[in-house]
């Protein structure tokens, strides 16, 4: 018994599929096709470069979960070996879940790769991954320039303003000491106008440095204004941030490059003003100690003012 059968369409089927297989190989993402059952059914030839998968095992259609926990033997993400475990959990999560926000994954070659999982009609899931190292590190660029001072290194006006807030939140929750430095350059104009600005810039990075030498994590150090920075010390009194801008002071007066200027000495007028819970926010406390630092300039420069507002309302102290 013969059978004629016509099977134009399914060889056209068949043909289209290989044909799209062939294009998903050539495209530069990663992509993994997986089943309902979250089986390997398609690797395109970039992700099996990416995973250091061979053919073999991509033919077999290995599950997810297998593909992700050979990262411990081929060492594709770049993750310290005590959290691999935890950071394997969390990726085998997300694609169960069909979570499709983006994550960046640090690769083992140095890159990054950006991982999106999208579910298909059939239950299935779609995973890609793009290389966007590039991208993160321009990003992380203009981050950088965006809350960094451009001369001196340290934090700008903006991202001190963000950064106050944030630790003026915590001072209202808590009550824990918060005080406020602001430093001020003596007569920097006199400065700039006998050894030029490229030597002022000079100056002002050298500030910087002697301001952030000693910081905590949590101190804050900022370049306000021309020739004006700012450090905000949380859980720290006034009594304690003078001791730091003392210090700070010595250190000025004894540093090697500054005493190129000895002609023309720099010296810094400082004002100390600390939080109390009376204050409307960090803009008030910013005001008490540019208070301070004018009672400074006034009272002949080179010397250290402190204010706290009255009535104050005692704080617990900082360390117990």
């Amino acid at each position: 018994m013969l059978c004629y059968t016509y099977v134009t369409d399914i060889v056209r089927h068949s043909d289209e599929l290989e044909m799209l297989r062939a294009a998903l190989d050539q495209v530069q993402p990663g992509i993994i096709l997986l089943d309902e059952f979250l089986n390997a059914q398609f690797l395109n030839r970039a992700v099996r470069n990416l995973w250091k998968i061979s053919d073999e095992q991509a033919a077999r259609k290995p599950p997810y979960v297998e593909l992700v926990n050979d990262a411990r033997t081929t060492g594709t993400f770049d993750v310290p070996p005590e959290e691999l475990s935890k950071y394997i959990a969390g990726r085998i999560a997300v694609v169960r879940a069909g979570d499709p926000a983006p994550v960046d994954i640090p690769h083992s070659g140095g890159g990054i790769i950006r991982s999106q999982c999208a579910i298909l009609p059939n239950g299935g899931r779609m995973v890609t991954y793009t290389e966007v190292t590039d991208l993160v590190r321009r990003a992380n660029e203009f981050e950088r320039l965006a809350t960094l001072d451009g001369v001196t290194g340290i934090c700008n006006r903006r991202h001190f303003d963000v950064l106050a807030e944030a630790e003026w939140n915590r001072f209202q929750r808590y009550s824990r000491p918060l005080s406020l430095i602001l430093l001020d350059v003596d007569c920097f104009k006199d400065v700039n106008d006998r050894f030029g600005h490229e030597i002022g810039d000079k100056i002002l990075t050298r500030l910087a440095a002697i301001c952030t030498q000693d910081k905590r994590s949590s101190d804050v150090v900022a370049r306000i204004g021309g020739d004006e920075f700012a450090i905000l010390l949380p859980e720290t009194d006034v009594q304690e941030a003078r001791v730091v801008a003392e210090r700070i002071g010595k250190s000025i007066a004894k540093d090697a490059f500054l005493e190129r200027t000895d002609t023309l000495p720099v010296t810094v007028s400082v004002g100390i003003a600390g939080a109390t819970l009376g204050m409307s926010g960090p803009g008030a406390l910013m005001r008490l100690a540019d208070k301070a630092l004018y009672e400074a300039k006034s009272a002949g420069r080179n010397c250290i003012k402190a204010i706290e507002e009255l009535p104050t309302l005692k704080l617990r102290a900082a360390a117990e």
